[in-house]
């Protein structure tokens, strides 16, 4: 797994972020790849290290490698009417094709690792926030891109599950 951390971290690489059309680098981001004693993980922190090992998974939104919670209970259209109104929702649901039965589900943004914080501390700390989140009966959902010859619409991706 690779995160996003902090430019004073001993452990972290400056890689590009932007560069301008002439090529010319404009802004640079720390990350840190994690390589943890996996005999001192949690269960649901050996899934997430497993299943997105060598993956960066930071603190930028990334749609194409991505961690899914989904809650044990209520949906996510009920979440949707309460928030927005009914009107809203059944646009929305209609727009979308959601399935008004299916659980409520964020994607997980990972924090950014602390100069100071262990690899093993890090992961443990982001399974134990996502399973609070999901909650007895919930998922943790893992996706990663198998083959991007086809970016964006055509790629292929594989998915896991963990159930709680």
């Amino acid at each position: 797994m690779v995160v996003c951390s902090r430019k004073r971290d001993l452990h972290s690489k400056e890689v590009v972020k932007y560069t301008n059309l002439s090529g010319r680098v404009i802004q640079t981001m720390p990350i840190r790849e994690l390589k943890p004693d996996v005999t001192k993980l949690s269960e649901v922190a050996k899934f997430l290290y497993e299943k997105m090992n060598g993956i960066y998974i930071g603190g930028f939104n990334s749609r194409r490698n991505t961690v899914f919670v989904k809650g044990s209970i209520g949906s996510q259209w009920k979440i949707d009417v309460d928030k927005l109104g009914l009107e809203y929702a059944e646009n929305m649901a209609k727009a979308y094709n959601i399935d008004k039965s299916e659980r409520a589900k964020c994607e997980w943004l990972f924090g950014i690792i602390e100069p100071n914080q262990t690899d093993e501390d890090y992961i443990n700390n982001e399974a134990k926030k996502m399973a609070k989140l999901a909650g007895v009966g919930g998922q943790i959902v893992c996706r990663r891109v198998i083959d991007n010859s086809g970016y964006g619409l055509n790629e292929k991706t594989e998915e896991f599950c963990l159930n709680l």
